[in-house]
C-alpha cells in the first residue's frame, strides 16, 4: 500500500472484505505492506485482528491508514465533523508515536481521502502533486 491509488483500492474493497464493520485501522510498514488490520478497534468489546499469513515483524515506525465505511460518501468537500475527526485522529495517533497516512471514507462506490482534501501538499509525501498518484 505504497501509494494513494493502492490505499483507495483497499478502501473501496474494505466494505465487502471486512463484512459488517464500520471501521478498520490498517498498520502499514515503510515498504507499504500491511502488517495488521484492526477491525472496529475503537468500539469496546467488538475489536478483532487480522494478520497476514506471512507475519511481517513490527518495527515501531509503521503508519496508520484509518478507513471508515459509511452508507454514502458524497462527492463534495469534507464536512466540518469529518475535518474535526481527521485532526483529532491524527493527533491521537501522533501521541501514540504513529503517523496517520490518511483517514479514508468509503461507501464501496466512492472513496474520500481526507489527507488529500485537507493537506494536499504534504499528504502521502506530496503524492497529490503527481497526477499519476491522484
Amino acid at each position: 500500500m505504497s501509494d494513494v491509488g493502492e490505499a483507495a483500492m483497499f478502501a473501496l474493497e474494505a466494505r465487502d472484505a471486512l463484512g459488517a464493520t464500520d471501521e478498520a485501522v490498517v498498520l502499514v510498514d515503510a515498504r507499504g505492506r500491511v502488517v495488521r488490520i484492526m477491525i472496529d478497534a475503537l468500539i469496546p468489546g467488538s475489536a478483532c485482528m487480522w494478520r497476514p499469513r506471512r507475519p511481517v515483524p513490527e518495527r515501531g515506525d509503521e503508519a496508520i491508514l484509518h478507513v471508515i465505511i459509511r452508507p454514502h460518501v458524497a462527492e463534495a468537500a469534507p464536512c466540518a465533523d469529518d475535518v474535526e475527526g481527521y485532526h483529532t485522529l491524527k493527533a491521537a495517533y501522533e501521541r501514540l508515536g504513529r503517523t496517520m497516512l490518511d483517514l479514508m471514507l468509503t461507501d464501496g462506490e466512492r472513496v474520500q481521502s481526507l489527507a488529500l482534501a485537507l493537506e494536499p501538499t504534504t499528504a502521502w509525501g506530496g503524492a497529490a502533486a503527481d497526477p499519476d498518484n491522484a
